[in-house]
């Protein structure tokens, strides 16, 4: 996975396996619509959301789309042995988008201040 701000937008890109998991190549969101990022570790599951489409194998990965009874859809991919990055996201398709990478709290700050400007 690679994640780069440019031109106003961050975009995370995925591995070709990646990819297949989660069902896309990358995703793209206009820094407007990004209201912060934590890295904080969000709750795993809940029974209300839905995964339309992705790939749930328990304590090894969570990647696609997560859709929620009422509320806009998440974005995963997290798997063990790497910290958390929360992207809590105001506007767009996306309600956050939940990964896992190195340097976590690295870009959480670098998204924050992004955000900001």
């Amino acid at each position: 996975m690679r994640l780069r701000l440019e031109k106003g937008s961050l975009r995370i890109d995925l591995g070709f396996w990646q990819s297949i998991l989660a069902a896309r190549r990358y995703v793209n969101v206009p820094l407007t619509h990004v209201e912060d990022a934590t890295a904080e570790a969000p709750r795993l599951l809940e029974w209300r959301e839905l995964r339309v489409p992705g790939t749930f194998v328990p304590g090894l990965v969570k990647a696609g789309t997560y859709r929620w009874w009422g509320r806009k859809k998440d974005f995963w991919f997290a798997t063990p042995g790497k910290g958390f990055l929360v992207i809590n996201c105001k506007a767009g398709p996306y309600r956050r988008i939940v990964l896992t990478v190195r340097d976590n709290e690295q870009w959480a700050r670098k998204i924050s201040d992004a955000a900001k400007k």
